[in-house]
């Protein structure tokens, strides 16, 4: 058995002696291909869900206004400029235009309802109004897509400056309610 494991010994040291001996190295064995990579494109954004069908116009309004809220994140909207954007002819033309526009939801009449809607909306650089959206809907009863709606008709207001340039200002308007 001593001379076997000998004999085994002496040919190992002849097969490495002979390899080392030819100058080739040994492969080393190539590395494992790089994962994959999956990439899904991002979900759409879905719009907030809202707990009555009559407020349909405002989750409209809400989602159009986060969207072009992310389209010009690079443009600023002041909340306080050194000229503040108006009403063609003032601020008592806009109120007769709300009033002259404005319908009163047939509900909140014969229910006697009474408040105040208060809105808030951006006068864009050429006057345009832009991302109106309630804040509070003090009535109920439809008043507030109405509101939304008589915003919608309103002409092009004079916009806003700031160091001499026009600039985008975000308005808030209250409507009232009043029987």
């Amino acid at each position: 058995m001593k001379i076997f494991s000998s004999f085994l010994l002496f040919a190992f040291i002849i097969s490495s002696v002979s390899l080392s001996a030819q100058n080739k190295p040994i492969p080393a064995a190539p590395p494992p291909p790089p994962a994959p990579v999956i990439s899904t494109p991002p979900a759409p954004p879905t719009p907030p869900h809202y707990a009555h069908e009559s407020d349909g116009i405002i989750a409209k309004e809400a989602y159009l206004a986060e969207l072009a809220k992310k389209e010009n994140k690079d443009e600023k909207i002041y909340t306080v400029v050194q000229t503040q954007p108006e009403f063609p002819g003032g601020q008592g033309a806009m109120y007769k235009f709300i009033g002259d526009n404005l319908v009163y939801p047939a509900s909140a009449k014969a229910e006697k309802v009474q408040g105040k809607v208060i809105i808030q909306f951006v006068v864009e650089k050429d006057g345009k109004i832009n991302l109106i959206k309630v804040v509070r809907d003090g009535v109920g009863h439809g008043a507030a897509n109405e509101s939304v709606n008589v915003m919608q008709k309103m002409p092009d207001w004079k916009p806003g400056y700031q160091e001499g340039k026009a600039v985008r200002v975000q308005y808030t308007l209250p409507i009232t309610f009043k029987l």
